[in-house]
């Protein structure tokens, strides 16, 4: 019996070496195999987390961040939508945003050191319905199907904010008196350019 040689296959980033004999394949196939499907759980855990996450009560998506001053002189503004699973019923239940990181550090806790005050931030919940109706060009950020959907927009105000700056936003909701807490990354966009008089 001839020996196969002792050639490296590449599938995906795993190298996979060639049986040695016949009566090696089964073996090395099924290594090969075990490896491959390591890979996307890998790949899982590693990702970062993705604009729509969907928890036991609801499907949360980060529609849009922005940056917006809120009495202060730069901050976040985030625009969340919280669509119940089936199965969900009740009261839409939230907790405050107050805070994000930025560089995994409190932005909170630097706007107060900063500035020398601590800066409130401001949320809004309407119906996804009602927020579209009174913001219809922002209906492009949301999936056709808002039945039963909620919109929370916060702004959070502080210290100056470096665009392209690595974030990190924990949004809190659920219903019936019961939240999961959901974190999304983003990047901090640009500051929007002054307004000429």
């Amino acid at each position: 019996m001839a020996t196969a040689p002792a050639v490296l296959l590449k599938w995906g980033s795993v190298p996979c070496p060639a049986p040695a004999s016949e009566k090696d394949y089964p073996m090395k196939s099924v290594l090969c195999l075990a490896l491959l499907l390591a890979l996307p759980a890998t790949a899982a855990e590693t990702a970062r987390p993705a604009k729509i996450q969907t928890g036991r009560m609801s499907t949360v998506q980060l529609l849009a961040t922005g940056r917006a001053a809120q009495g202060a002189p730069d901050g976040m503004r985030f625009l969340v939508l919280v669509t119940p699973t089936p199965g969900t019923t009740g009261a839409l239940t939230v907790k405050e945003t107050r805070d994000f990181l930025i560089d995994g550090k409190s932005y909170r806790e630097r706007s107060q050191t900063e500035l020398g005050k601590p800066i409130e931030p401001a949320s809004v919940l309407d119906s996804a319905e009602g927020f579209f109706a009174k913001q219809p060009r922002a209906r492009r950020l949301a999936p056709e199907n808002i039945d039963g959907a909620h919109i929370m927009s916060v702004s959070i105000g502080g210290a100056g904010l470096q665009a392209g700056a690595a974030g990190q936003v924990n949004v809190s909701v659920g219903f019936n008196k019961e939240v999961e807490s959901f974190t999304f990354p983003f990047t901090v966009p640009p500051a929007p350019a002054a307004k000429k008089p």
